[in-house]
C-alpha cells in the first residue's frame, strides 16, 4: 500500500542513491556455497570515490558439518598504474593468520563467534595522482575436508575444494 510513510522511505532512498552511490565507481563479486554440511562465502570489492581508493575481500565459514575441515583464506588488494602496467601498491593480511582449522559440528570457535568470517579492506589516497587506474581486490577460500577422519588432509577419499572471488575496477583521473 502507498502511503505518505512509503513516499517517505522512498524518498530517502532515492536521495542517499543520489549522493552517495552515483559519484562512486563500484565493482563487486561475491560467492556462495554449500557442501558437506559446510557453509562458505567469499567476496571482493573495489571502489573510488575521490581521492580514495578502496579494495580488498571477505572469507567466512560456516561448519555444521561432521568432518574437520583445514581452511586457507587469502585477500589482496592491489593498484595499478594503467590497466596491469605498473603495480604501485598492494596489501594482503599475515598468511598465517589466515589459516586453521574447524571441527565437526562446530558452532563456536574460541572466540564465541560463530560464523569464522576474514574481512579485509585497504584503503590508499589517490591525491594528486593523474592518469588511468585499476584497483583489483581478491578473497580466496581453500577449503579440505577430512572425509575420512584420520586426521590425514588430502589423503585418498578426502575432498578439496576452492571458492574465490575477484572484483576489478578501472578508474580515470585527471
Amino acid at each position: 500500500m502507498f502511503n505518505l510513510r512509503n513516499a517517505s522511505i522512498l524518498a530517502l532512498i532515492v536521495l542517499f542513491s543520489t549522493i552517495c552511490l552515483f559519484p562512486m565507481d563500484l565493482s563487486a563479486d561475491h560467492d556462495n556455497w554449500f557442501v558437506h554440511g559446510l557453509s562458505a562465502q567469499t567476496m571482493a570489492r573495489a571502489d573510488y570515490y575521490h581521492p580514495e581508493v578502496r579494495a580488498g575481500g571477505y572469507g567466512g565459514i560456516w561448519n555444521t558439518s561432521e568432518f574437520v575441515v583445514k581452511y586457507y583464506v587469502t585477500i589482496k588488494a592491489s593498484v595499478w598504474l594503467g590497466h596491469g602496467q605498473k603495480r604501485f601498491s598492494i596489501w594482503s593480511p599475515d598468511p598465517q593468520s589466515q589459516k586453521g582449522t574447524l571441527q565437526p559440528g562446530t558452532w563456536w570457535d574460541e572466540n564465541d563467534d560463530w560464523w569464522m568470517s576474514f574481512y579485509h579492506t585497504f584503503t590508499y589516497d589517490m591525491e594528486g595522482r593523474e592518469g588511468d587506474f585499476t584497483a583489483v581486490g581478491e578473497g580466496k577460500l581453500e577449503l579440505t575436508f577430512d572425509l575420512n577422519g584420520n586426521g590425514g588432509f588430502g589423503d585418498e577419499g578426502d575432498d578439496s575444494q576452492t571458492l574465490s572471488s575477484t572484483a576489478e575496477l578501472q578508474f580515470e583521473i585527471e
